[in-house]
């Protein structure tokens, strides 16, 4: 998947995967925690940029048929309840902000 992005894994996390390369729930369970710290960062870093008044605008993710592991990461960011009970729309967000109301949902191929 690297080389058709034209992208490289920093060593470092090559180095933190190795010890549980060989156990896939460790792996997923490894790529929920990072992915929800970066978004974390990015919520943090980017502001009003990124949040609306009732949640998180303009994160992207690519489920490749697999959708639970975004489930997970939109839990932890408050984003759906923690039963995965997705609201339909979320509330309008403030006059103030330029960032249109959101819906989440899920899709598989």
């Amino acid at each position: 998947m690297t080389e058709l992005c034209k992208t490289y894994v920093p060593p470092s996390l090559l180095e933190a995967l190795e010890p549980i390369k060989e156990d896939g729930d460790k792996v997923k369970a490894f790529g929920v925690d990072l992915a929800h710290s970066m978004c974390e960062a990015i919520k943090e870093k980017c502001g009003p940029q990124v949040m609306g008044r009732d949640g998180v605008f303009g994160l992207h993710f690519y489920t490749l048929n697999s959708d639970v592991a975004v489930l997970q990461i939109l839990q932890r960011l408050d984003i759906i309840d923690a039963e995965g009970d997705e609201e339909e729309e979320a509330s309008p967000a403030s006059s103030s902000s330029p960032v249109p109301p959101v819906t989440v949902f899920t899709a598989i191929a």
